[in-house]
């Protein structure tokens, strides 16, 4: 089973995360990547795209708050007794 929208994952209380890849932070003596790292909050962005939002398309719609790169990594997590279940079947 594909999971494939915001929906489906929280409805199967997965976690999303995102990092930062690209950005660059200046301060007043140096240059240095960003890699800022967050956990999303799945309830907001349910909320803010809806539950049909594609999963694969989560991406392409955000941007560090740090430096405003707009090339993040999104790791989607779903809760750990469903990693141990599928792990089983595998």
């Amino acid at each position: 089973m594909a999971i494939e929208t915001l929906g489906e994952a929280y409805r199967l209380s997965w976690r999303v995360r995102v990092r930062c890849v690209r950005g660059v932070v200046e301060s007043p003596v140096s240059l240095k990547r960003c890699d800022y790292q967050a956990e999303l909050d799945m309830q907001t962005l349910v909320w803010a795209r809806g539950l049909g939002f594609p999963l694969g398309r989560l991406g392409s719609r955000l941007m560090c708050p740090r430096c405003g790169s707009r090339d993040v990594n999104v790791i989607f997590e779903p809760p750990p007794m469903a990693r141990a279940v599928v792990r089983g079947l595998a």
